[in-house]
């Protein structure tokens, strides 16, 4: 064997060994947690949550043996989801009401077999033998009142698809829009006019009615930002987008003004109350108006009447007034007595 064998390969060995030395070094800096503080990558075999957590059937590895009382957790329909061989593909929020169900399937004799635990169509869907339906559609019912992200009352949204939302988170979705004098703030972020280059509205249904607008910021102002992010695109469902188009700048390129002029007039609403309706819309309730036209003096009462309940229902007066959007009107009038809510809770 030649020098020259022996030196590289006494050099390969040397490097070796400095990087096996740097790894162990750097592994034990990142994860000395009383000197370094929280640890940011986590470790190969740090245990889960679930591992870490006490459950009831934290060491069961069959179905028979899988028990069902008062005690069992999160982590136990966890564990009933991975004896089954599926995953669970609903909210954490939607957790308690499973529990229940399951509950009270093992009260009927169930055997613990399940195919699927989902939510579809804004329903919890849980798929057993079919026997058991009757209890599970009554389930099914009860999670459409239950908000997927807090677990508190909700009802079924729509906001590109459908799903259950409580008031609170439903605002959230529906996003904000308020007018600044040389512009406006989308969820939080500000935009100048003078930042734009172009608007134009987009995905008009059969009817007519343009689903969003999309705004184009000019490349010059936000040299930084990729094409992609240059645009703004704000849905028709926005809390504020009626006053944004009531005050978008004339003769802006790409504009259709036909379109925007319907949106010139806004009206009180019968139903909450508030000043927000446009074009037989009102953005705040998101009722439709053109029921309240009717000449029959008791089909437009009956309109009003559920239309107010619902709205107490939803909460909507309760957030609207911790954090007002819209004008209220003061001769507005309550029609619905203690016993309408009675009745129609």
């Amino acid at each position: 064997m030649t020098p020259l064998y022996i030196l590289t390969g006494g050099f390969l060995v040397l490097v070796a060994a400095l990087y096996l030395i740097f790894r162990r070094i750097r592994s034990v800096d990142n994860y000395r947690y009383q000197d370094y503080g929280p640890v940011t990558d986590p470790m190969p075999d740090a245990p889960t949550d679930e591992e870490v957590a006490d459950y009831t059937n934290k060491y069961c590895t069959r179905l028979e043996d899988f028990v069902i009382d008062e005690s069992i957790n999160d982590y136990d329909l966890q564990k009933l989801a991975v004896l089954n061989g599926i995953k669970l593909q609903i909210s954490r929020a939607w957790y308690p009401l499973v529990l229940d169900l399951i509950r009270e399937l093992d009260q009927l004799g169930w055997d613990r077999k399940v195919s699927c635990i989902k939510e579809k169509y804004a329903s919890l869907r849980f798929y057993t033998a079919h026997q058991y339906n009757e209890v599970i559609e009554k389930y099914t019912e009860r999670s459409e009142k239950v908000c997927e992200t807090c677990g508190e009352k909700g009802m079924i949204r729509y906001h590109g698809w459908e799903y259950v939302a409580c008031r609170k988170h439903y605002l959230q979705a529906r996003g904000l829009v308020t007018l600044l004098p040389e512009g406006f703030t989308y969820n939080g972020k500000t935009f100048f006019w003078s930042q734009v280059a172009v608007m134009n509205f987009g995905d008009k249904n059969h009817m007519g009615t343009y689903r969003h607008l999309e705004i184009h910021l000019e490349k010059k102002q936000f040299p930084k930002l990729q094409p992609s992010d240059l645009s703004v695109r704000i849905y028709n469902s926005v809390v504020g987008y009626g006053a944004l188009l009531h005050h978008l700048p004339l003769h802006m390129p790409g504009l259709d003004y036909d379109w925007i002029d319907q949106f010139r007039r806004v009206s009180y609403c019968d139903i909450c109350g508030y000043e927000a309706v446009y074009r037989n819309s009102c953005e705040c309730c998101e009722n439709d108006t053109r029921c309240l036209l009717d000449p029959d003096e008791n089909h437009r009462h009956r309109a009003i009447l559920y239309g107010q309940l619902e709205w107490l229902t939803d909460e909507g007066e309760y957030y609207e007034s911790l954090q007002p959007h819209y004008r209220k009107n003061p001769d507005h009038k309550i029609i619905y007595t203690q016993q309408d809510i009675d009745d129609w809770e």
